[in-house]
């Protein structure tokens, strides 16, 4: 395993030392509460489940990826969700992650769960995005928010290409650098990525589909935010404004969107669409060996209540008319 070190800045601490027995008391916080949830039941996992750093570690990144994953065989038959953050793309294209996570994924999909990946997954980039519907009136929906971006991309790709597009608004020599950047321009760094137009596409059609089906809510998850209220700029989607705008035309259908890597919590309600943001934060900078921070969520007819534990807050989100969607963050002590 790494050593402690610090983040990019050098301004936090990272606990890398302790990063397992973090993930290992979350799985063991989600299998007892296992014993009173009703099924179906699922764990998403936001990214960066490995840190950038793995390749050049004593184990590899191959081996530290074993073992990370290693970690949630505790929970069984519970079907893991893995998005695809930028320290997995580090240390591996996103090729080698299709294998590990979107194939174990499919592979042990719960009975009576239907998904919608966009097609047959005839491209790893395409395989690291889909939906899924554990009940009639439910949809999960995951983003693939490294579709376009320097990070695990081939360098002669369409996605390297639109992702250099994205970049030129950087001057810096170090692009994972904002120096100089205004505003929400800061978002334009390497570590940050977007999502394509063939994903644009698809995500429009997937929520007008889950409306004519009958779905009432739709949930979605990524790494990177899509909200410029849920995070500081500099961690946030490139082309975040096409994706609200897609969300807000099937009005009152989305209710939460989920997501990581600004490694600070924080829970917002977009004022026009009613959809709530809400940022989880990193266990690998809470202090251990007491500190940590996951969640869990219990979804009912009528709500959402996502527990948090350690930095991440609780959420209450009623799922009744968009004008009723209320959102009561606590900070956590």
């Amino acid at each position: 395993m790494l050593d402690d070190g610090h983040n990019y800045t050098k301004t936090k601490d990272r606990y890398y030392r302790t990063g397992l027995i973090r993930l290992r008391q979350a799985v063991q916080a989600w299998v007892r509460e296992r014993v009173h949830a009703p099924t179906p039941y699922f764990v998403l996992q936001l990214g960066d489940l490995i840190d950038g750093h793995a390749a050049s570690s004593a184990l590899g990144s191959e081996e530290t990826l074993k073992r990370a994953l290693k970690e949630f065989e505790p929970l069984q038959d519970c079907v893991v969700h893995h998005c695809v953050g930028n320290h997995e793309l580090y240390n591996n294209a996103c090729r080698d992650y299709w294998k590990r996570y979107y194939r174990s994924t499919r592979e042990h999909e719960p009975p009576g769960a239907s998904s919608t990946p966009p097609q047959a997954p005839s491209t790893p980039r395409r395989a690291l995005y889909y939906a899924f519907t554990p009940h009639p009136k439910f949809c999960f929906v995951k983003l693939d928010t490294y579709d376009v971006s320097i990070l695990g991309s081939e360098p002669e790709s369409t996605e390297r290409a639109d992702a250099e597009r994205y970049l030129q608004k950087n001057p810096n020599k170090d692009r994972n650098s904002p120096l100089g950047l205004k505003g929400l321009d800061r978002r334009f760094v390497l570590y940050n990525g977007g999502v394509g137009s063939a994903q644009l596409s698809w995500l429009r059609k997937t929520l007008q589909a889950a409306g004519i089906r009958g779905c009432e809510h739709v949930v979605i998850f990524s790494h990177i935010p899509l909200h410029p209220d849920a995070c500081s700029p500099e961690c946030l989607l490139w082309n975040y404004a096409e994706i609200l705008q897609i969300l807000a035309e099937t009005p009152g259908l989305v209710k939460v969107c989920l997501s990581g890597h600004a490694h600070e919590a924080r829970v917002i309600r977009d004022g026009s669409s009613g959809i709530v943001h809400y940022v989880l934060d990193t266990p690998l900078e809470q202090r251990p060996p007491k500190q940590n921070a996951y969640s869990m969520a219990r979804v009912y007819t009528d709500q959402i209540v996502i527990r948090g534990q350690g930095a991440n807050r609780d959420v209450q989100c009623q799922l009744t008319t968009m004008n009723d969607i209320r959102c009561d963050p606590t900070q956590k002590t």
